[in-house]
């Protein structure tokens, strides 16, 4: 008894210090990211420069497997499955490594293979393509569940846990912040994102959640959308669930914040279009959006590091 009593004290000492420099990294990239100037913060270690960046070659084949699915890969409305359904491949091939790293996805990486795969040129691709490659947004995925969660307090874990995060170095004249309006699909849409962004993608299997989302905002500004979000103003999103019909219908489930909090589900067709709710005639959508509902999202993040890639 007293021997179990003893791991059990060094798995919880060993647990709550893993948990405590964890902290400990944190603050110091925050401090960092805060009090250096550019040029300092670059020769600063951060999780960027730990990263294995993604090879333009392992793009195009991700992206060509989403092309196969057969939904519009220009559409906003389809972007965060598209990312998504990237991001957990990419996570899955990082797997098999023998010691498997975060991922760092660089701009024109990710604009040279979206413009090889659909075949647009990259003067034409959509504004939430073309505007973050303007910033030099670059990507920072971290798929190895055990960093970003803590799976001895979860007792009913996802099957992947991912920390996505997003942003561009902090040059001089850099901005802070970006604003744009897409109009590829209807309704439109206006996004704002910050120069760091980002939240944890949470794979359940039959249902992908976007949880703790930092840094965007945006609201409908087109259609029966536009309405109910003028209500709220420019809203921050907070999560989003989603998942897929056997006809390729997204039925997606947000919640954003801005005062009062909106939770809406709306229906997403292959092409991109919106249907502000969710089609009477379609019993399979509405279970869809019951079974999304139903979903318990208590889980222990590890800490995040939000700092932008370094300059280079």
């Amino acid at each position: 008894m007293n021997g179990a009593c003893c791991r059990r004290g060094r798995a919880v000492a060993s647990a709550t210090w893993c948990r405590v420099a964890g902290l400990a990294r944190l603050v110091v990239w925050s401090l960092a990211a805060a009090v250096l100037p550019p040029a300092a913060l670059a020769q600063t270690a951060t999780p960027w420069d730990a990263a294995r960046t993604v090879p333009r070659s392992q793009l195009v084949a991700a992206l060509t497997e989403q092309r196969a699915l057969g939904y519009r890969l220009d559409a906003i409305a389809n972007a965060v499955r598209l990312q998504s359904g990237v991001f957990l491949r990419l996570a899955a091939e990082e797997d098999k490594s023998t010691a498997p790293q975060a991922l760092r996805i660089r701009h024109a990486d990710w604009m040279a293979a979206y413009a090889e795969v659909t075949g647009i040129a990259p003067a034409a691709t959509p504004s939430w393509v073309q505007v973050p490659f303007h910033h030099h947004e670059d990507i920072l995925i971290d798929g190895r569940t055990a960093r970003v969660i803590d799976l001895a307090t979860t007792p009913q874990p996802p099957q992947r846990a991912m920390t996505v995060t997003a942003g561009w170095p902090m040059t001089p004249g850099a901005p802070t912040s970006y604003t744009y309006e897409d109009r590829s699909t209807d309704p439109a849409i206006e996004t704002t994102r910050a120069q760091v962004n980002g939240y944890h993608l949470l794979d359940y299997g039959d249902a992908l959640v976007l949880d703790g989302i930092h840094g965007v905002g945006g609201r409908a500004t087109s259609g029966l959308l536009g309405i109910v979000f003028d209500l709220l103003g420019h809203a921050h999103a907070v999560q989003t669930r989603f998942a897929v019909a056997a006809d390729g219908t997204q039925v997606s489930r947000t919640t954003a914040r801005k005062g009062l909090t909106l939770t809406r589900a709306v229906a997403i067709a292959p092409d991109g279009k919106v249907a502000a709710t969710l089609p009477a005639d379609r019993p399979d959508l509405a279970d869809i959006d019951a079974r999304l509902a139903r979903i318990t999202v208590q889980l222990d993040y590890r800490p995040v590091a939000r700092m932008p890639p370094p300059v280079e």
